[in-house]
């Protein structure tokens, strides 16, 4: 198999600037005219960088319904660590996530990326059901017995005159809660999540 396009950056290589991981973008689509696109660290740099478009009819057109998450993971001993990164002002990026990407690859043409946190290695999802205006984001342990707390915030434009937004948090292991702000909070040793954002199709 040729991995030649593979990405990889790990903490004690330097192969690979992280600015690489902003110049360089994915893309999934549903057949609708909608798509999940952004950049390999997470950092919106284009207007229409979102976890999920809409099309919808005339006169709404595209429309941003999920904009991003921010992920974080908090270990055991306190420490915090950041999956992405922030662009601020003055065109500076802090490349936060860098430290603990391992890996991007594509399998099948859909996005999945890897970390590596204290000995733990998780993968990160994105896939688009095909003909549906939803977009499931999965986050799943493959190695490692540090437990780990999770902390997401979703950014949801808040649209007048569209339909409503659904929003599904899975993680068969452990309660979740879903706070007002969006953020969305688990402890424990979780092997397996998803959040799903959909939103419910217009008749055409």
């Amino acid at each position: 198999m040729d991995d030649s396009w593979i990405l990889r950056l790990r903490s004690d290589e330097s192969n690979l600037h992280p600015q690489s991981l902003v110049d360089r973008e994915w893309l999934v689509t549903n057949g609708l005219g909608g798509y999940a696109s952004g950049t390999i660290l997470g950092i919106a740099t284009r207007r229409y960088h979102s976890l999920l478009t809409v099309s919808l009819p005339a006169p709404l057109g595209r429309q941003v319904i999920l904009t991003q998450i921010e992920e974080s993971v908090h270990a055991q001993d306190g420490s915090i660590y950041v999956l992405g990164g922030v662009e601020q002002a003055g065109e500076t990026t802090n490349f936060l996530g860098s430290v603990h990407f391992a890996e991007f690859r594509l399998e099948s043409g859909l996005p999945v990326w890897t970390y590596q946190i204290k000995g733990t290695i998780f993968e990160k999802r994105i896939f688009m059901p095909y003909k549906q205006n939803t977009v499931h984001v999965k986050h799943q342990v493959i190695s490692g017995e540090e437990p780990l707390r999770w902390n997401l915030r979703l950014a949801v434009p808040l649209l007048a005159g569209l339909p409503e937004v659904y929003i599904n948090l899975s993680a068969p292991e452990t309660a979740m809660k879903f706070t007002r702000r969006l953020h969305c909070r688990w402890r424990g040793s979780v092997s397996m999540a998803t959040i799903s954002a959909s939103q419910r199709t217009i008749n055409r």
